[in-house]
């Protein structure tokens, strides 16, 4: 469940605020169309993301004094660059991917500004809400920049530790026997089953919007319990039971933190959902690290 572990999420809301590029009445090739776009959202990057990282620095909570003095600031900016990117003349035999580009953009664009609107009246549920019921557009905003090309925009998040060559990130010290290579496979197409199950009912989840988090995360929790399970049933290398055990524990270890999230989600305590909240996704970060290092691209984290 890849998205489950929220880590600094100003990252992600970033790069994806950021795919804009200048205006033109020029068509572009495909090369200049994406040099330019990734220019300006490396420079975005750089005024947008220290917004992002301060209001959710602490998530579950969320600073909604920066949120109101600052997010209105990277609304504007995003309006404008929202207009510069759909004004910019792609290659016309890409105008298909393109207009798809801009209509996610656009959808980007407003939901910043409402976000921004919710953080000046200070309702924090709603702005929380408005982020994460919009967590797939961002997604599926980077993956079609990604795909169309571009390297800046909407590329995926890193850990601080990967640019400076250690930590996250890493994989496997050295390249996977054929056994294991096998097992990783079938250990991420049941990750990856569970995905598909647990990512579309994440927004309430992580906007803490109770009676529909406590609905979400009745499907989840069966979810995860039914990866750990088929996990387990799968026959490890040989010579590596003991890892791969000590790596199914780790992701078995935090159906407790969820089991608790939904209690305090039925229990409507928000308080005591903020704690849970944080334990498990303390607990699914602690797992990333070890799952990729074994091989693994779609468990762990």
């Amino acid at each position: 469940m890849r998205k489950r572990s929220i880590g600094p999420i100003a990252v992600s809301l970033a790069a994806a605020m950021v795919l804009a590029a200048c205006g033109s009445d020029e068509e572009l090739s495909k090369a200049e169309y994406i040099a330019k776009g990734d220019a300006l959202c490396k420079a975005i990057d750089e005024e947008g993301d220290p917004t992002f990282d301060k209001i959710f620095a602490e998530f579950p909570d969320v600073d909604m004094a920066v949120a109101k003095s600052e997010l209105p600031k990277v609304a504007e900016a995003t309006e404008k660059f929202v207009a510069d990117f759909t004004d910019l003349e792609g290659p016309e035999a890409d105008a298909a991917v393109i207009e798809k580009i801009n209509a996610r953009v656009k959808k980007l664009g407003t939901t910043i500004s409402t976000a921004a609107e919710h953080a000046k009246a200070g309702d924090e549920e709603k702005f929380k809400e408005t982020f994460f019921e919009n967590f797939d557009e961002f997604e599926a905003l980077d993956k079609a920049s990604r795909d169309y090309g571009f390297k800046v925009c909407g590329e995926e998040d890193e850990d601080e530790d990967e640019d400076e060559g250690k930590g996250k990130g890493k994989g496997p010290a050295t390249p996977l026997t054929p056994e294991q290579q096998a097992f990783v496979d079938q250990g991420d197409a049941v990750c990856k089953a569970a995905d598909e199950i647990v990512e579309p009912k994440l927004g309430p989840v992580f906007s803490a919007k109770l009676p529909e988090a406590a609905t979400a995360l009745k499907v989840i929790l069966p979810s995860q319990r039914d990866q750990v399970a088929k996990l387990r049933a799968l026959t490890p290398p040989p010579g590596d039971e003991a890892k791969v055990k000590e790596l199914i524990d780790s992701l078995d270890a935090v159906n407790p933190a969820i089991e608790k999230l939904l209690a305090a989600a039925e229990a409507g305590d928000k308080t005591a959902y903020n704690a849970a909240f944080k334990d498990v996704n303390r607990g699914f970060e602690a797992t990333e690290e070890p799952f990729e290092e074994y091989g693994f691209e779609e468990c762990g984290g």
